[in-house]
């Protein structure tokens, strides 16, 4: 896509910058604070709801780390972060067609074997 974009804007002679943003992982470290760190992976997660080219896109954690517990203490500051109302919140984003909440479970089910700890199939939004 950026090729043909890019392509167009020379034929016409127009400028043109392309925003090639990356996944953007997050390192949380045995000396870390790492319930602290949390709270800031989601206020920069939810920034804007989510979409800035430095939103953080997944978590690497340190072996040490319980990733149960982890996870646990995500969903519960979630909940506080949108003070338990994210379905009314206007800064919560939307899968808002069935067909791409679709796709993004299958990528959940089948290419990575992920889950989701909040929201999931009942959480469509028409």
């Amino acid at each position: 896509m950026g090729k043909i974009i890019c392509r167009a804007a020379a034929e016409h002679l127009t400028p043109c910058i392309m925003e090639l943003g990356g996944k953007n992982p997050v390192f949380v470290t045995s000396q870390a604070d790492w319930k602290s760190a949390i709270w800031k992976i989601l206020d920069n997660k939810f920034l804007n709801a989510g979409q800035f080219c430095v939103s953080p896109d997944y978590v690497l954690l340190d072996e040490s780390i319980d990733i149960e517990e982890f996870k646990a203490e995500v969903k519960a500051a979630t909940l506080k972060y949108f003070d338990s109302a994210a379905k009314g919140s206007e800064h919560y984003a939307r899968i808002v067609a069935p067909r791409h909440h679709e796709r993004l479970m299958k990528m959940l089910e089948e290419e990575h074997g992920g889950e989701y700890i909040i929201g999931g199939p009942a959480e469509v939004t028409h």
